[in-house]
């Protein structure tokens, strides 16, 4: 067995095993880690690899925003609701004009929320 698939297995238990509130992070995570990807793919000049990690971050952002629950929480829906669909225009942005610093500005964005979220999850 080759240690991709080894990791890819991991992963798998570790999504099927952790809580909602883990998820999210895990989701920001992704997020974070796509964005930071097509940024080091662009100044590669990389565009094909640059714009699939956009693709990337892009789909986990619809993902988060599709689990916002504004008859739970109106007020952090709509602010977080806002931010994502900002993020994901961004990103739009970016790819189109091979802008790394917009990709920078998306992470320092969603990077404070994933820590408040793991704060969250991590407490007893």
């Amino acid at each position: 067995m080759s240690v991709t698939s080894i990791a890819a297995r991991y992963k798998s238990v570790q999504v099927h095993t952790c809580t909602p509130g883990q998820l999210v992070v895990m989701l920001f995570d992704g997020a974070i880690r796509f964005a930071t990807e097509a940024a080091s793919a662009m100044a590669a000049k990389d565009r094909a690899r640059a714009g699939e990690r956009i693709s990337k971050a892009h789909r986990v952002l619809e993902e988060l925003a599709s689990t916002l629950d504004p008859e739970a929480a109106p007020e952090l829906a709509e602010t977080l609701g806002g931010l994502y669909l900002f993020c994901m225009r961004e990103l739009v942005k970016a790819n189109v004009a091979q802008d790394p610093k917009l990709l920078a500005d998306i992470v320092e964005i969603l990077r404070p929320i994933r820590d408040g979220f793991d704060e969250v999850v991590r407490r007893p």
